[in-house]
Parts: structure tokens; C-alpha cells; sequence
């Protein structure tokens, strides 16, 4: 059987009242500050993330925008390529070398 215990907190004294109020207190300034903190760095980063979806969105507009235009532009013959017609010498039986 499990026992359980109980726990009275009406006779404590003056120091462990203080130290449970200290105790309560820094922990609301803990869960207050963590606020603080995720509110600043949503207030910080929410503009920069707009910024950047901002920019991202322009790159990618001038991107199809540069597709678009080669698309309807007749493609031309690259200047750069040098066709070459190559002969094979020697025996021609099929067999590897």
C-alpha cells in the first residue's frame, strides 16, 4: 500500500516564508523576462523576415521574368561551339580495342 505524506505549510517561519516569496517572485521575473525576450526578438526579426521574403520575391520575379524573354527569343547557334566530324581509323570488325 502506498503511503502518503502530508504537508502543512501554516507553521513555517519567517525565513521560509521569505525564501518561498523570494522563490516566487524571481520565478515570475524569469517567466516576465522570457516574454520580454520573445517579444523583442519577434519585434527584431518580424521586419527582417519581411525584408527578406521582400527581396526574395523581387529576385524571383526578375528570374522569370529573364525565362520568359529567352523563351520567346528564337534560339540562336552558340558562336562558341566548334563542330568537328570525327572518323575512326584503323580495322572496323567491331571489336573493342
Amino acid at each position: 500500500m502506498t503511503r502518503y505524506r502530508f504537508v502543512q505549510f501554516s507553521n513555517i517561519g519567517w525565513r521560509q516564508r521569505f525564501g518561498l516569496a523570494a522563490v516566487v517572485v524571481l520565478g515570475v521575473a524569469a517567466v516576465l523576462a522570457f516574454l520580454l525576450l520573445s517579444v523583442g526578438f519577434a519585434i527584431v526579426l518580424l521586419p527582417v523576415a519581411a525584408v527578406a521574403w521582400l527581396v526574395a520575391r523581387w529576385r524571383l520575379n526578375q528570374m522569370a521574368d529573364a525565362l520568359r524573354k529567352n523563351a520567346a527569343r528564337p534560339a540562336e547557334p552558340d558562336s562558341r561551339t566548334i563542330e568537328v566530324e570525327y572518323h575512326r581509323i584503323g580495322a572496323d570488325d567491331g571489336a573493342p580495342k
